[in-house]
Formats: structure tokens, C-alpha cells, sequence
């Protein structure tokens, strides 16, 4: 059976007084993207290291994460945006508690 987590749930609404025009998203919709997790052992360090990677690259697709120069502003965004979807992703994990709690220490350091 495939296991899916939700990467994130970001409503533009969140911090759209603080997002620059560029990032704003004036349909305030939510974006999200399903992880599929199946395979890894999150009762293991680097079981919980490699979902950590795909759930930071879809909560850098989720927030919109692009290089190039950025004011501070669209950084303070991205920042808060990709923390709000982490902790999202990691609270939708399933199953056993302590899977969350893996991945978390991992994230955390």
C-alpha cells in the first residue's frame, strides 16, 4: 500500500501583509503536494533524513522557492512559508507517533 503525506498547506492569506506583490496569490487558494513516503523506515535515522528531503522539496514547491536575488521581504516569506509547510507535513505523517517525532528530530537538529 502507498503512503501519501500531505507536504503543505499554505493559505496566501497567512502572511500576505508581509508578502511581496510577486508572492502574493490574490485567489488565496491553498497549494499542497502529496509525498509518497512508502519504503522508507522512519524508525531509522536515515529512514527519517531521506523523507526529510522530499518533504523539503515539496514545501519549496509548495512556497514557490525560486534562486535569484530576493529582498528581505521574499526571503522572511519564503522562510516562514517553508517552516508553516514542514510542520505541517511532518504533523500529517501517520501511523505511529513516534514516525513524527523521528522526522522531527531529524528536521530539528
Amino acid at each position: 500500500m502507498s503512503r501519501t503525506i500531505l507536504a503543505g498547506i499554505i493559505t496566501a492569506t497567512f502572511i500576505a501583509g508581509a508578502a511581496a506583490p510577486a508572492f502574493a496569490d490574490p485567489a488565496h487558494r491553498v497549494r499542497s503536494v502529496d509525498v509518497d513516503i512508502s519504503g522508507y523506515d522512519l524508525g531509522t535515522e536515515n529512514g527519517a533524513r531521506m523523507v526529510l528531503k522530499r518533504l523539503e522539496k515539496a514545501a519549496d514547491s509548495v512556497c514557490g522557492v525560486r534562486s535569484g536575488v530576493k529582498t528581505l521581504q521574499q526571503l522572511r516569506y519564503e522562510r516562514a512559508c517553508i517552516n508553516d509547510a514542514m510542520e505541517n507535513a511532518i504533523d500529517s505523517i501517520g501511523g505511529d507517533p513516534e514516525r513524527k517525532v523521528a522526522v522531527r528530530r531529524v528536521w530539528k537538529g
